[in-house]
C-alpha cells in the first residue's frame, strides 16, 4: 500500500481533520473561516495544526489570495484513494 494512502487515513480518523475536509467537499474555505463555517471551539493554533496535518499528507492544498489561504481538495489524491478501492 501506498505510504501516503495510509498517511490520508490516519489524517481522517481525526474527528475535526475529518469535519474540514468534508466542509471542503464542494467549495474553496479561507482558513481563517472554518472556526464559522465549522462552528469548531478550537484555538487558531490548533486549527493551524490540523490544516497542516491534511496540508502535508496531500488531502488539501492552499493557495493564496492576497493575504488570505484558500484551501481546496487536492483532486489528485481523492483519485489515488478512489483507485485504491477499486481493488
Amino acid at each position: 500500500m501506498d505510504k501516503r494512502l495510509v498517511e490520508c487515513f490516519k489524517a481522517l480518523g481525526d474527528p475535526i481533520r475529518f469535519r474540514i475536509f468534508n466542509s471542503l467537499k464542494n467549495k474553496t474555505i479561507c482558513a481563517c473561516e472554518f472556526t464559522q463555517v465549522l462552528d469548531l471551539e478550537v484555538s487558531q493554533p490548533t486549527l493551524s495544526f490540523h490544516l497542516k496535518k491534511l496540508r502535508d499528507c496531500g488531502l488539501i492544498i492552499e493557495s493564496k489570495d492576497g493575504t488570505r489561504k484558500i484551501m481546496s481538495i487536492n483532486q489528485d489524491m481523492v483519485s489515488l484513494i478512489q483507485e485504491y478501492w477499486k481493488i
